[in-house]
């Protein structure tokens, strides 16, 4: 489930629940006219003939059943107010959400970008092994010719030496 998904549910359930607030609030405004209207038409009465002592309870009853209205506007002000504040809520929620999403398109860049480096270090490192290789063939090729050169030289001085032994032999005999 993605957070777009809860953005719609919860904007489904929080506009349910701010229907039936708005109903329960029509419900409380037609029931508030209708006890307001009764109230005058009870203290119309007062101070007449008809005035009694139930008459009286009956304005008692109608002022406690406005106070209840009252009261439920109250809860409702206040249910109200924290709609908004949840409301204020979710808003810095998606707002969190949208800057943790440009880190990490960013942050998929920066691996993008140390990805090629990688790439490149690796391309370097695979010359250089193939280089020491060369560098290895060469060494040896070189060692096996200083070798000859120093066994060329030494036949070299030693037929020398053997003819110049020949020669002072020939001279001195």
């Amino acid at each position: 489930m993605s957070f777009q998904d809860l953005a719609k549910n919860g904007g489904r359930e929080l506009s349910s629940y701010q229907n039936q607030a708005s109903r329960e609030v029509e419900a409380l405004v037609f029931k508030l006219a209708g006890s307001v209207s009764q109230l005058r038409k009870l203290v119309d009465v007062l101070g007449t003939p008809k005035d009694t002592l139930d008459h009286r309870h009956k304005i008692a009853n109608l002022n406690s059943t406005i106070q209840e209205v009252s009261a439920l506007d109250d809860s409702v002000r206040y249910h109200e107010a924290l709609i908004e504040e949840r409301d204020a809520g979710i808003a810095a929620i998606q707002r969190q959400i949208g800057e943790v999403n440009e880190m990490f398109q960013d942050l998929a860049v920066l691996i993008a970008d140390q990805g090629e480096q990688l790439q490149t270090v690796d391309t370097h490192i695979t010359a250089v092994a193939e280089r020491v290789k060369e560098g290895r063939r060469e060494l040896v090729t070189a060692s096996r010719s200083s070798r000859a050169y120093r066994n060329k030289c030494l036949w070299l001085w030693l037929v020398a030496a053997v003819v110049v032994s020949v020669l002072l032999i020939i001279l001195l005999t």
